[in-house]
């Protein structure tokens, strides 16, 4: 079966820290609905990637593509909150208007439910998992075309007991998960045709996902 056509892509990048390339000459793409997990050692520049795809750093050598009208939501590893807000309104930060969207406070409640968490605590209150969970929440609640998850664990800490997969969680959009999102036994980011983005050497290698290697 080939590859999707990318929806959001990196074509020939280039990103360096300190004079030293993490990754240059790379391409990589996620397509409309696909599940993918990205694999890679240590330091080999995954986070730095999802960010770039993201468009939240900028390049220094190549280009970024996304499909006009697409909406991307990206999942950090780690995440604060300040102020004395709620968990409702923190997640209510990722919403977006779209044409015939449900009703905010209804959209927050929903996804605050599938993530297992009470809207009305404070923010500042959540233990390390419940933060990772509203964090999630809220990068679900704009209902994205394409979800990157560089926190790819919290997926099989939402899903765990569940029964219920991060496709079901994700509506119809791409998913790219950093790999430790990765449970083919259980829950986490499974899907019939879920491939590996190996990332080596500063490139990166298309393969159906055969395994769920931790970085």
């Amino acid at each position: 079966m080939s590859a999707p056509a990318p929806v959001l892509a990196l074509r020939e990048a280039r990103v360096s820290f300190g004079g030293r390339p993490l990754f240059d000459g790379l391409s990589i793409g996620i397509g409309a609905r696909e599940r993918a997990c990205l694999v890679g050692r240590n330091a080999s520049g995954k986070s730095t990637l999802l960010k770039a795809l993201a468009g939240l750093i900028e390049l220094d050598a190549g280009a970024r593509f996304a499909q006009p009208g697409l909406s991307v939501s990206y999942l950090p590893q780690e995440q604060s909150f300040a102020g004395d807000g709620t968990v409702a309104e923190f997640v209510a930060g990722g919403l977006t208007s779209k044409p015939g969207e449900e009703p905010a406070a209804h959209l927050v409640a929903r996804v605050l439910d599938q993530v297992g968490l009470d809207g009305g605590r404070r923010a500042v209150e959540l233990s390390g998992g419940e933060a990772r969970r509203a964090a999630l929440a809220r990068a679900l609640v704009a209902r994205p075309d394409v979800l990157l998850l560089d926190d790819g664990k919290v997926v099989l800490e939402v899903t765990e007991g569940r029964g219920e997969e991060v496709h079901t969680i994700a509506r119809d959009g791409g998913v790219l998960s950093n790999n430790k999102g990765i449970n083919r036994q259980g829950g986490g980011l499974t899907a019939p045709a879920l491939t590996s983005k190996d990332m080596e050497d500063g490139r990166t290698h298309a393969r159906p996902h055969a395994d769920s290697r931790d970085d």
